[in-house]
């Protein structure tokens, strides 16, 4: 453990035993006025949601110019002020059947020095994949040219674009016609977790789409532990590889705690070591709430039922998304009305749930329209995090939690 990560650990043992709930100070990591790195003249005008992992070393997808038209594109690293490129469109694809550079990216994971991301060379030959960055290296965790594990052929286009990133370990989802599934690259061994030829645990038949929903979705990985969402028909479960072999964690025979009845919708896993969060609905609409599992031990960290930090309200919906660190817990949730809408970032810390930021604060006197955050957007006392604006201009912040005086 190097000095860095000892003394965030003794930070967040200091923090996690303290009765006071913190405040949070907001850095600006990245806006519109903010050089692209890699183009001369040229700013950032639109980012995907960020990760962080560490201190002050955060990872995001942004681009100057439209989608079809960027001047520049590519997955870039902020670390103490200073950007990285990690890759853009002067980047060769590895290992491509052509030397061709890429085109797309999609949000990336990432973890002390290395990022992975989802990246695509959309004409002929067509070149897509999933890529890792360590150091100056890039290479092919799995693309187009890569047998599928436990399958028939090599992967084709249909990569999820979510992938998850664990000190090496890689868990992504990709389907094509008649296959499809959850794929793990371990110790540089790349091995299927779970298929359509898989029986579901505690169900009935194999993993299969249904009415139009994808057979597997949403990824989390914990150094080789894997959680994701899988369904069949009319079965849905949130289901792991803890143990080293798959099992369900909850579905849709659970009882939810304080719900009333058994789950009807499960969402947005993640996983950190042998334990899990994610979002649920209960026997009606109106139930909602983000859950966590430590063991057997399902616990609410907030529901429908539960009052808003600093308000006289209770949330009443929340998005299918959560990032989990060391039993801690962040997460998105709104209070909606007839006539007024109200969302912020919230986090559940040792017991205590807090505000992190929502939409009645401002930032760079600025009003904020919306928040959003990606599965791996808190990392000990820190929280990274996208805002869009009213005037629907863009920016990445980081908040890192400090004691109240």
């Amino acid at each position: 453990m190097n000095l860095r990560r000892t003394l965030q650990v003794a930070f967040l043992a200091l923090f996690l035993t303290s009765p006071v709930h913190p405040r949070w100070d907001i850095l600006k990591i990245a806006d519109d006025s903010t050089p692209i790195p890699g183009v001369t003249g040229a700013f950032f005008t639109y980012f995907g949601v960020p990760a962080i992992s560490g201190l002050d070393r955060v990872a995001f997808y942004g681009r100057s110019g439209d989608f079809h038209s960027a001047l520049q594109s590519g997955i870039f690293v902020w670390e103490g002020g200073t950007f990285q490129i990690v890759a853009d469109l002067s980047t060769p694809v590895p290992q491509g059947t052509v030397p061709v550079s890429f085109a797309r990216f999609a949000d990336p994971a990432l973890i002390k020095g290395q990022t992975s991301f989802w990246g695509q060379y959309p004409a002929f030959p067509l070149q897509e994949g999933i890529y890792v960055k360590e150091g100056n290296s890039l290479r092919v965790v799995a693309d187009v040219n890569t047998p599928i594990p436990g399958g028939t052929g090599n992967f084709n286009s249909h990569f999820s674009g979510t992938q998850a990133l664990d000190f090496g370990n890689v868990a992504f989802i990709h389907w094509r016609p008649g296959q499809g599934g959850v794929y793990e690259e371990v110790g540089g061994h790349l091995r299927m977790v779970a298929d359509i030829n898989t029986p579901i645990p505690g169900g009935v038949g194999n993993f299969s789409a249904l009415n139009g929903t994808l057979a597997f979705d949403e990824v989390s990985i914990s150094g080789s532990n894997v959680a994701f969402v899988g369904r069949g028909a009319g079965q849905q479960g949130i289901y792991s590889n803890i143990g080293g072999s798959l099992r369900v964690e909850v579905n849709l025979q659970t009882a939810l705690p304080g719900a009333g009845g058994n789950a009807t919708l499960l969402r947005g896993p993640s996983i950190d070591g042998e334990n899990l969060a994610f979002m649920a609905m209960g026997p009606n609409s109106s139930r909602a709430g983000i859950y966590s599992k430590t063991g057997r031990t399902l616990r609410v960290v907030a529901d429908t039922q539960t009052a808003i930090p600093g308000r006289s309200a209770n949330f009443s919906q929340f998005e299918p998304l959560v990032s989990l660190d060391g039993g801690n817990v962040v997460f998105w949730g709104r209070h909606l009305t007839s006539s007024s809408s109200y969302s912020g970032i919230f986090a559940y810390y040792s017991g205590g749930l807090v505000k992190v930021i929502d939409t009645e604060d401002t930032l760079e006197g600025k009003t904020i329209s919306f928040l959003s955050f990606g599965p791996q957007a808190l990392s000990g006392t820190q929280v990274v995090f996208k805002v869009t604006f009213s005037d629907f201009s863009q920016a990445i912040f980081l908040a890192s939690a400090r004691r109240s005086p």
